[in-house]
């Protein structure tokens, strides 16, 4: 693991290697790194490159601030002082890229939210479901299997399961044996209820 041996650094590149293990960092710290400078710059370095950075800095600062109570990627309570206020680190990566459309992010910036990202699918592939979520997954099949026969769209399984197939062919789960073993527990599921 890499930690932060002191607080300020007359380094202006940021070590990236120690951000990218950060979730949450100050909205400060994170337009900074968007803009491939280091948050633990000295006051009297930061002083220095500052004016060259300042235009930019305070128009990212104030897109932020007019999306963030919107945003994915703000943390509560949002106090409008950029050093205070928090950002989810590759949410606020993945806005800055795909929403924004900032340019020149640097590539080390944009590293840390496909971590994250391969991270956050891995974990969630790996991670077997609880019997109470598979419950509540098969109880919301059963309600919408319910709406359909209700709305006389796709009467029977049969129908519905036929079109899934064919739609879907080749992927899982949309194999005939596997739909009418869903579609099967989802009805128990609900009836029980």
């Amino acid at each position: 693991m890499v930690t932060r041996t002191q607080k300020y650094s007359d380094d202006e590149t940021p070590r990236w290697s120690y951000w990218k293990q950060l979730k949450k960092i100050t909205l400060e710290e994170a337009i900074l790194l968007s803009l491939g400078i280091n948050p633990d710059l000295t006051p009297h370095k930061f002083e220095s490159i500052q004016s060259f950075w300042d235009i930019e800095i305070s128009e990212r600062t104030e897109i932020s601030y007019s999306w963030a109570r919107d945003a994915d990627w703000s943390v509560w309570p949002i106090q409008d002082i950029p050093s205070f206020d928090m950002v989810d680190l590759v949410k606020f990566i993945r806005w800055c890229n795909e929403d924004r459309k900032w340019k020149s992010l640097p590539p080390e910036f944009l590293e840390i939210s496909q971590i994250g990202s391969e991270k956050d699918v891995e974990d969630f592939l790996q991670k077997p479901k609880s019997r109470r979520q598979e419950n509540n997954d098969l109880r919301l099949i059963g309600a919408l299997r319910k709406m359909l026969e209700t709305n006389d769209i796709y009467l029977t399984n049969t129908q519905l399961i036929d079109d899934l197939c064919e739609i879907y062919k080749g992927k899982e789960p949309f194999k005939k044996s596997t739909l009418e073993g869903k579609f099967a527990e989802a009805k128990r599921m609900l009836e029980s209820d």
